[in-house]
């Protein structure tokens, strides 16, 4: 009966399974059966099983090469690499930290919530935290190639 009334009502062709959707739920539930490729495609994955080391090794890359840039140069933002704590999850796991490295921008000529605004309304956004006046870019979260747009959106938000 219950079965009956559900499909009787008008949203149930619009929200029903379909046979494209059971395949993409059945390829993703395969994916997690192997635990050794999950980390290398799934990228939520691959972000909470970094190890800090690894980290690093990104975020002193990533601080190298924004410290080429003019406003890094000149002095009007200061970068380093710094232990941070990534955060798991705002809605399920809002209390549950990993140990991290990020690289942390110190503004001089503005404060740091301007430096994060300007980041995140640039042409590519930059989402960022800010502690202290300072930003700090978690490199747990970031996609491969993503220090293109990062390196942008720095000049852009120092130019702004």
């Amino acid at each position: 009966e219950s079965v009956a009334r559900v499909r009787a009502h008008q949203l149930y062709r619009a929200i029903r399974c379909d046979k494209l959707g059971l395949i993409v739920m059945e390829a993703t539930l395969r994916l997690f059966l192997d635990e050794e490729r999950l980390p290398e495609v799934h990228p939520t994955v691959r972000g909470l099983a970094a190890k800090v080391p690894d980290l690093e090794v990104r975020a002193k890359a990533l601080a190298t090469r924004l410290a080429t840039l003019d406003c890094v140069k000149d002095g009007r933002i200061d970068v380093a690499v710094e232990d941070v704590d990534d955060t798991v999850g705002a809605g399920s796991l809002p209390t549950v930290k990993l140990p991290g490295v990020g690289v942390v921008l110190r503004p001089r000529d503005l404060e740091g919530g301007e430096l994060a605004r300007r980041l995140r309304t640039g042409p590519t956004p930059v989402f960022t935290t800010v502690r202290e006046q300072a930003v700090r870019l978690h490199v747990r979260t970031l996609q491969p190639d993503d220090e293109n747009d990062i390196e942008a959106g720095v000049k852009h938000a120092a130019s702004a």
